[in-house]
Order: C-alpha cells, then structure tokens, then sequence
C-alpha cells in the first residue's frame, strides 16, 4: 500500500511534546477549511442570478439559527419564528420561478 506523505507518528508526537500544538493544529485546518469553503460559497453565488444568490445567502441564517436551537437548545421568540418561516416561504417561491 502507498504511504501518506505526512506521517501520523510525526504528528501525533509533536502534540503530545507541546500541547498547544494541537490547538494550533485544529485552528489552521479550520481556518483553512473556512477559508476554501467560504471562496467556493462566494464563487458560486457570483455565478447565480441575483434573486436565487440572494436567497442562498440568507439560507445561511436559517441553517445557523436551526444549528442553534439544536445543538445547543436555544429557543425561538415569535419574531423569530416569523422570519424563519417567511425566509423559507421566500426560498420556496423561488424555487418555482420560472424565468422567460
């Protein structure tokens, strides 16, 4: 089988020899991951028409607001609850037009 060209050994012992090594680690993958993630996002978007970029955009905010309540049990008040929805409805609108 082909090696890796980073060895896991490697790694593994210059965390346990610095801990702060790991916490490094963690933050430039994330950092990076957000980073490419985040380009994509924008590079896709710039590719749609306005209505439905618009849309995808706003979307975020529902997923991060759903994220919220599950992971970590927040709870909506009824404005809330009402953008939500109207978000989604506007997205589900969308979704059916029909440019000419």
């Amino acid at each position: 089988p082909k090696s890796s060209p980073i060895d896991p050994q490697i790694i593994t012992k210059s965390v346990r020899n610095n801990p702060g090594a790991g916490h490094s680690l963690a933050g430039a993958y994330g950092t990076f991951g957000i980073l490419v993630i985040k380009m994509g996002s924008q590079w896709g978007i710039h590719h749609l028409p306005a209505g439905k970029a618009s849309i995808i955009i706003v979307m975020e905010l529902v997923v991060a607001v759903w994220s919220a309540m599950v992971l970590l049990g927040e709870n909506l008040g009824p404005a809330e609850a009402l953008g939500l929805v109207m978000v989604v409805s506007a997205t589900i609108l969308e979704g059916f037009h029909v440019e000419e």
